[in-house]
This record gives structure tokens, C-alpha cells and sequence, in this order.
């Protein structure tokens, strides 16, 4: 199943409500409502939460708290 498309006008790395948009997969042993520390594109180290539906492996698009790791 192909990743979902960020919300319209919105894309990867553009800020929204301060939070950051990314693509990212789903780790290896990583279950939904789980939150993980990604890597953001500005290089700050940020947590987000596994939606539900999101199983390892899976691509999907994120916001990140955006109040770094």
C-alpha cells in the first residue's frame, strides 16, 4: 500500500503548527501509539507517534512535536 499524501498545500519538511511534516517507515518492533525519535530535516532529533493501521515496514507521513528530542 502506497504511502498517504500530506495534507493538501503541505509537504515534507514544511512546518505546520510548528510541527515538522515527514515521511518516515515504520522500525522493526514498532507498534501503533508507540512514539519513536526520528530525525527531522533541519538535523534536530523529534518524537512521533505510530498512527494506527501503521505496521513495520509501512511508509507514512508524520508530524513531529517538534519539541526535539
Amino acid at each position: 500500500m502506497p504511502p498517504a499524501p500530506p495534507p493538501p498545500g503541505q509537504a515534507p519538511g514544511q512546518a505546520a503548527n510548528g510541527a515538522q511534516l515527514i515521511e518516515l517507515v515504520v522500525p522493526p518492533h514498532v507498534s501503533a501509539g508507540m512514539q519513536v525519535v526520528v530525525q527531522a530535516p533541519d538535523g534536530g532529533m523529534c518524537k512521533v507517534v505510530i498512527p494506527p493501521n501503521a505496521p513495520p515496514g509501512s511508509t507514512y507521513y508524520g508530524y513531529t512535536d517538534y519539541g526535539h528530542a
